[in-house]
């Protein structure tokens, strides 16, 4: 009698596998992400970095940039930093360095760049501000690549704002 013909298996188990096309699929996924990831690893920064006649570099049209002195994209607040309080400037950098995946790269007496690495992918993105005379601070927020960033500068700089803020470092517009 065959053991198969009453459901009688022999108590092996029965081993189910995978169409190997599927392992393929996975693989080319993982590849893809590892060459956007690399790409998003860029590490040379944009030749416009730095102020230039008391201002951060233009947006221009790009929705992957955020630039409260140009109060690009509309309806984007300027920041006022409550320059009263001592070292008010060095305490902003205090709090951009302590921002999550931040890094700085140059701080002077009016002046702030870093980078942050985005979550998922590591692109690198800079981040700018700048005090001038008038005790406005100048914010610019970029992505070094792609054309959209789906929202994450403008974040950024209202995260910054939220953090300034709650460290008493803001006063009132103009």
């Amino acid at each position: 009698m065959d053991p198969s013909a009453d459901g009688d298996y022999g108590g092996g188990l029965v081993e189910a596998r995978a169409p190997a096309r599927t392992g393929a699929r996975f693989t080319t996924a993982i590849a893809v992400l590892l060459g956007i990831a690399e790409l998003g690893c860029e590490d040379r920064a944009p030749d416009t970095l730095g102020p230039a006649a008391g201002r951060l570099a233009p947006c221009f049209d790009r929705a992957n940039c955020v630039n409260t002195g140009d109060r690009h994209p509309e309806g984007i607040v300027p920041l006022w930093l409550d320059t009263s309080t001592p070292d008010a400037f060095a305490r902003a950098t205090q709090v951009v360095a302590g921002m999550p995946r931040v890094r700085v790269i140059t701080a002077t007496a009016n002046y702030l760049h870093a980078e942050e690495r985005t979550r998922v992918l590591r692109f690198v993105d800079d981040l700018e501000l700048l005090l001038v005379d008038s005790g406005e601070l100048l914010v610019r927020s970029a992505s070094r690549v792609g054309e959209s960033d789906l929202g994450v500068n403008r974040r950024r700089v209202e995260r910054l704002r939220s953090l300034l803020g709650e460290a008493g470092l803001l006063r009132e517009g103009g």
